[in-house]
């Protein structure tokens, strides 16, 4: 084989390569939107629940640890979302 067609089998390589991993962060970006959207449907469906069962207590270790597992993800996925989608 010539150097000229070892130099396009290389690019067309490349290149394909390139194309994988852009398809593969799109995936992820949409995985990522999705997981927001159903977190978001789910707070709103408890919201009522929590704002009787949970605003209304005094602070304690238990709303404490509630808070920190209901929305510390939430931040986190808006971080990571905002990472990826910085690079589209």
């Amino acid at each position: 084989m010539s150097s000229s067609h070892t130099i396009n089998i290389q690019a067309l390589l490349e290149n394909h390569r390139a194309q994988a991993y852009s398809d593969i962060a799109a995936y992820t970006l949409l995985i990522e939107a999705k997981a927001c959207g159903k977190q978001l449907y789910d707070h709103f469906l408890n919201l009522g629940e929590e704002i009787d069962l949970i605003w209304s207590t005094p602070w304690n270790a238990g709303k404490i640890l509630y808070y920190a597992t209901k929305y510390t993800p939430h931040f986190w996925m808006v971080y990571f979302f905002s990472i990826t989608g910085s690079r589209h």
